[in-house]
């Protein structure tokens, strides 16, 4: 067991020191590893690493990891990040994998509608996919506050109007599907 216990460790510091790495085949090294050994954790390093990579193929690599991810404990970090400006230029590859990796965002849906109200078009277009993907319905007292939120948005973002639009005839629909 305490041999066990080391060998995680090792792995996890091997993880860590891989996704802080410059080295793009380190940093492609530990996304292998963290196929086989990631932990929640790791989430926000290998946000990061997206963030500063210069590479296409470790970027390729990380979002390819992203959208494999299958565990709703990868959300609180990639929520996180959304709210985090300085990582503006992967918001969109984050909205993509929570979709893709059909991650229910249903708790997080105030965080994500606030994002679109503030975001481009790209940016509230990825929104709007998960929110009409949502697997859980959203409580109706959320989805009210939320369509005060959309409806305020709407006059003031042009670029992204007929988004915010279709997103407050989502969230009715999810509504009054119940």
């Amino acid at each position: 067991m305490v041999k066990d216990n080391k060998q995680t460790k090792k792995r996890n510091d091997q993880i860590e020191k891989g996704l802080q790495s410059s080295n793009s085949t380190e940093i492609l090294r530990a996304i292998k590893m963290l196929r086989k050994d990631g932990r929640a954790e790791h989430i926000t390093l290998i946000i990061q690493a997206l963030n500063k990579s210069e590479s296409d193929e470790v970027s390729n690599e990380i979002i390819k990891f992203l959208n494999d991810l299958k565990i709703d404990l990868a959300l609180p970090p990639i929520i996180e990040a959304l709210n985090n400006e300085e990582l503006e230029s992967v918001h969109v590859f984050l909205l993509q994998a929570i979709w893709n990796s059909r991650l229910d965002a249903t708790p997080y849906l105030e965080d994500l509608v606030n994002l679109a109200t503030k975001s481009d078009y790209l940016t509230c277009l990825e929104v709007l996919t998960i929110v009409e993907n949502l697997p859980t319905r959203p409580e109706d007292e959320v989805i009210a506050a939320l369509n005060t939120q959309l409806k305020d948005a709407v006059i003031d973002n042009e670029e992204s109007r007929n988004l915010l639009l279709s997103m407050i005839e989502v969230l009715n629909d999810h509504m009054i599907g119940g």
